[in-house]
């Protein structure tokens, strides 16, 4: 059993139940959180986020680095509980097309080692209700078991800093990619953020893509894992942006006719020959001029499925690399349907 429960469980011996109540009354959100994670299928889990873990006041000091990340959610959201937090190089894919029949699409891949993956649903008291996706090796764990008991569970309270994708309720998405070049180190005197918590701000904060981009505008960002990333966003009107990073100023891309996708390479004409994904993202660029760039779900889904990887050796870090998760959000339903460790005959839908 943890220390962070044995506390609960120790005053029930010593106190007796009058402290007991107390005790639970104080962490009643955090165990109603760690009680609604639930498995939906192997390897994909789904959480609902109960209270407040605490982004105003991150955004009060920031993070440079995961050591200063990690120390902010120990004190902060795991109530002193330790927590590692680790993200390794991955190698993604994401585009924006319209939706045959109204509005907007976002579709992504997310491409690492394998591991468990969970949705999690947060509504912050002073921010926009979203839903999001992460990779749980980040927070520790490794497969579907060690998920097992409410006790195992606890770093799952840290999730809400280590989004990789996502959507609000103003159906504004966003989703992180992978470069292989030096981490983004900003140094202009303003409060600074890690690339995570940027996805997080985002996604509590931003209604869209032009809300998003002075957001980010705002703090001066630190990259994680000894690598850099770009960021596709995506909002219900239709309009996207890629967020790049070069020579330690952010940069804003879009497409002229507004198709845009992104792998792992740059998008700044400065720096093209930075990264690797050619090949993906020329799959998707082309079935997007095909189709006037307008997609179904079940088009979007395929079109993920098109460019997936399954153990190929990511040429960043050498190691093998499988499609966890296929995305398709639907941003005027504000609803997402994932299809986990590339299954695509059984999908999976969720709404905010």
């Amino acid at each position: 059993m943890t220390n962070w429960l044995k506390k609960i469980a120790l005053a029930t011996t010593v106190l007796g139940a009058t402290t007991v109540s107390s005790v639970a009354y104080v962490f009643r959100k955090e165990l109603a959180t760690l009680k609604s994670v639930q498995r939906i299928a192997p390897g994909l889990f789904e959480m609902t986020y109960y209270g407040d873990y605490g982004l105003e006041t991150f955004l009060q000091t920031g993070a440079r680095t995961d050591a200063e990340l990690i120390h902010f959610v120990t004190r902060n959201v795991m109530k002193g509980f330790p927590v590692t937090l680790a993200i390794p190089d991955l190698s993604c894919t994401t585009f924006r097309a319209k939706h045959s029949d109204a509005g907007y699409l976002f579709g992504r891949n997310f491409d690492l080692a394998q591991g468990p993956t969970l949705v999690m649903h947060t509504a912050p008291p002073n921010g926009y209700a979203s839903v999001a996706i992460t990779h749980l090796p980040f927070l520790g764990f490794a497969d579907d078991d060690s998920l097992k008991g409410m006790h195992n569970r606890i770093t799952t309270l840290a999730a809400p800093y280590v989004p990789m994708d996502g959507m609000n309720e103003k159906g504004l998405a966003i989703g992180i990619l992978l470069l292989p070049d030096t981490p983004t180190a900003q140094e202009r005197g303003n409060i600074p953020i890690m690339c995570t918590t940027a996805i997080r701000l985002v996604l509590d904060q931003a209604a869209t893509v032009e809300e998003a981009i002075a957001l980010m505008a705002r703090y001066d960002m630190h990259d994680s894992a000894a690598s850099a990333y770009h960021y596709q966003i995506v909002d219900a009107t239709g309009a996207s942006a890629i967020v790049e990073y070069v020579n330690q100023e952010m940069v804003v891309l879009r497409h002229k006719t507004n198709r845009q996708a992104a792998t792992n390479f740059y998008q700044h004409p400065s720096k093209t020959t930075f990264g690797y994904g050619h090949e993906r993202y020329g799959k998707v660029m082309d079935k997007l001029g095909a189709k006037n760039d307008t997609l179904t779900p079940a088009e979007a889904m395929q079109l993920l499925a098109d460019v997936k990887l399954v153990g190929e050796a990511d040429p960043f870090s050498n190691q093998p690399a499988w499609t966890l998760w296929s995305a398709v959000y639907e941003l005027d339903k504000r609803s997402v349907t994932v299809a986990a460790h590339r299954n695509y005959n059984t999908l999976h839908t969720f709404t905010i």
